[in-house]
């Protein structure tokens, strides 16, 4: 799981981290709200494109949704390219992931961002991350 943090640390260093974080979702952000009620999942994704040349075209898009307080979210499906993701929770890294092992981590109430590595040799990471509502 620390790999993924020192990817990271060492894509920023080499400047492949995007210039602007763009944050997207599989819905608008009514239908995430709407989709909070007990038992309900949504599922959120999530892209990473890698840059080039001197001035770094990256592109980091990472899919985002809210627990609301007194509520928990539990990660029920993951699916993500070789390299992993990492979660992020109200800006802070909280840890990363190489896939199926996120799945049954409970997430507290906070803002959520599901964000892709890119694997080496490859030019894009992919997340989805599916979570029940309690």
């Amino acid at each position: 799981m620390k790999f993924l943090a020192a990817a990271f640390a060492m894509s920023v260093a080499l400047g492949f981290a995007p210039l602007s974080a763009q944050v997207s979702a599989s819905g608008t952000l009514p239908d995430v709200k709407l989709a909070q009620a007990a038992g309900q999942e949504i599922s959120v994704s999530g892209r990473q494109l890698r840059g080039s040349g001197p001035i770094s075209n990256a592109q980091l898009d990472c899919g985002r949704f809210s627990v609301p307080r007194g509520r928990t979210a539990v990660i029920t499906r993951v699916s993500v390219t070789p390299a992993g993701f990492w979660i992020m929770r109200d800006g802070n890294m909280l840890d990363s992931f190489r896939g199926e092992e996120a799945i049954g981590l409970e997430l507290d109430a906070g803002d959520y961002r599901f964000c892709p590595a890119i694997p080496q040799g490859r030019y894009e990471g992919l997340v989805t991350v599916t979570v029940a509502f309690r």
